[in-house]
């Protein structure tokens, strides 16, 4: 498979697409392919705020039973837990939530 640093270190050096998939033995759409991704950095994925989730976490950490949280926030027992558990997930046990 031909790589996207090889297609645009020939074009930079002024091969123009027909030369590049002459010598790389690739296809026109995988230079223009290389040429649009070379302009076009990928974002960063969003990640939606989740403040309710935070504050949940907090609380718990800060020694609170899931009860007294949830009397805390207003809601249900079983609404912190899922609250912590989403938040916590790829986390190890215990550990803090960065502020």
């Amino acid at each position: 498979m031909t790589r996207s640093a090889d297609i645009l270190a020939l074009l930079a050096a002024g091969k123009t697409t027909v030369q590049v998939v002459r010598e790389l033995g690739c296809t026109s759409a995988q230079v223009y392919n290389a040429k649009w991704a070379s302009k076009h950095p990928k974002r960063a994925p969003y990640v939606r705020p989740r403040p309710r989730h935070d504050l949940a976490c907090e609380l718990l950490d800060s020694g609170l039973t899931q009860e007294q949280a949830a009397a805390k926030m207003g809601v249900s027992v079983r609404t912190i837990q899922n609250y912590t558990s989403e938040a916590r997930v790829g986390r190890p046990k215990g550990a803090v939530m960065p502020t």
